[in-house]
């Protein structure tokens, strides 16, 4: 890092963020200048000027050392994945200033450089080079960033370090979701890091939003009070949005119709988003097992298949098209990922943010499940305790300077349209979960929901269910011996 001049690629980075949107289901759209010019409120200052207690500003557990210099060298591919950890210069935008401060704040405490190198200009040929490195026992980086299952598919392979061996990493740190924690740790094994030294895990996570106007003129009171009481159901979304259908152009259900509700066909992270778990471990730790057969899986296929097959008012498209089309005020509610929002603050009308509901009683919690790119350390690094310090550093400087950016100011400042939205954001930060079953197991599980009611238009969820049962049970069996035997 350290204040070298990179000019053609902070532009670039304008050109990526602005055009991120139309990303790959693990690409998030980054920040944006606020429109006009407007000067953002410090977010730890009140009403009255006074400062209050930031409650950001929570201490790590690290001891106070110094590195003479060192430099610490993450490894990536893309720009575009960058700019959600690593900014070259501050360039008088909120994210990537707030993001070289934490950089920058690590870099002084520690006496370290912290450099982002591109390993390779396609994922393909990244991963491709990082293994050949990792065959000669010998590396140039000390951290990978890497795609979700490329990083599950190393960690298999034994070619990265169990970081819940490393003392320096404390889980009990806000910058860590305890719910990602607890699904990615398999016999007391975790390889993965998703912390908030990056914020594409935010970005990525899934959210409901909902159309104010249209609520007012069906008088429909917005679902703020049911969420805060634990009441907030997915049958509830669907009596709300069930008479809201207009065929607008008299020829059946299309993209120009208004809807209930909008969401991707491509449905990631949303079995997880009602608390499902198609894989289980078992007590002591040491066994995984398949729990497709869990009923609730089957009411959540029955009430999608009602939405978008037996009923009018849903509606399932191309992410894009569906932010668009809310956009257009063609919808109720729209699921999506929450980074949308930096397109939907454009809207003309008001509109907010809630969790996704849960979808029975049996659901004790609001989950947002998310996708992200995780940080590793390769099975080469001999200095450990370097490695660990500056990673848990750069998290802990993450929470304390890019989330306040992101969610504070960013989202709760200029993007979301009232105070009550506010209080759902931080209920859905609070119930973020990356799912074990989309790293390392099958899209059995992932796409159970898209693959039956998006592909096959139906509700048969048994037959799935039995047809990719022994398929499932065998790559578990695997993963169990895998881990088990694995040196690092």
């Amino acid at each position: 890092m350290k204040m070298r001049a990179f000019s053609f690629l902070l532009a670039m980075l304008l050109l990526m963020l602005a055009a991120l949107s139309c990303s790959t289901p693990e690409d998030t759209p980054g920040n944006e200048k606020d429109p006009g010019g407007e000067e953002i409120e410090d977010p730890t200052e009140g009403d009255n000027g006074d400062v209050e207690e930031n409650p950001y500003n929570v201490p790590d557990s690290l001891p106070e050392v110094t590195f003479d210099g060192r430099e610490f060298n993450i490894w990536y591919y893309r720009d575009a994945y960058r700019a959600f950890f690593y900014s070259e210069n501050k360039i008088g935008d909120l994210i990537p200033d707030a993001i070289w401060n934490s950089l920058a704040a690590t870099e002084e405490r520690f006496d370290v450089d912290i450099i982002a190198t591109m390993g390779a200009d396609n994922e393909g040929a990244y991963n491709t080079a990082i293994i050949a490195q990792l065959q000669t026992g010998a590396t140039d980086f000390d951290v990978s960033h890497m795609s979700d299952r490329q990083g599950g598919n190393m960690s298999v392979a034994d070619m990265l370090l169990n970081i819940r061996s490393m003392p320096q990493f404390d889980f009990s740190k806000p910058w860590w979701s305890p719910n990602t924690v607890e699904s990615l740790t398999y016999q007391d094994r975790m390889y993965l890091i998703s912390t908030a030294m990056s914020w594409q895990g935010l970005g990525a996570t899934q959210v409901v939003f909902f159309n104010k106007k249209m609520m007012d003129d069906h008088e429909i009171e917005y679902p703020y009070q049911a969420v805060l009481d634990g009441k907030w159901y997915l049958e509830d979304m669907i009596y709300y949005a069930q008479n809201m259908y207009q065929d607008v152009n008299n020829n059946g259900k299309d993209e120009e119709d208004i809807f209930g509700i909008l969401m991707p066909q491509e449905m990631y992270s949303v079995i997880p988003s009602y608390g499902i778990e198609l894989v289980t471990k078992s007590i002591d730790g040491e066994e995984l097992i398949f729990n497709g057969s869990d009923d609730r899986m089957y009411d959540l296929v029955d009430q999608y298949h009602y939405i978008l097959n037996e009923s009018d008012f849903g509606y399932a498209t191309v992410r894009d098209d569906t932010a668009q089309m809310f956009m257009a005020e063609q919808s109720l509610f729209l699921t999506i990922q929450l980074d949308y929002i930096t397109l939907l603050r454009n809207a003309e009308f008001e509109y907010g943010i809630v969790p996704y509901p849960m979808l029975d009683d049996m659901q004790e919690e609001y989950f947002a499940g998310h996708t992200d790119r995780f940080f590793v350390i390769p099975n080469t690094c001999k200095d450990t305790d370097f490695v660990a310090t500056i990673l848990e550093a750069m998290s802990a400087e993450g929470y304390r300077q890019i989330t306040p950016a992101v969610y504070e100011t960013a989202l709760k400042g200029r993007y979301t349209r009232d105070d009550s939205s506010v209080k759902m954001l931080e209920i859905i930060n609070a119930g973020r979960l990356q799912d074990f079953s989309y790293i390392y197991v099958t899209d059995a599980c992932t796409r159970a929901l898209a693959d039956v009611v998006i592909a096959d238009q139906s509700n048969n969820y048994a037959s799935y269910y039995a047809s990719k049962t022994a398929m499932v049970e065998a790559r578990l069996e695997e993963l169990q011996t895998k881990f088990s035997e694995m040196m690092y």
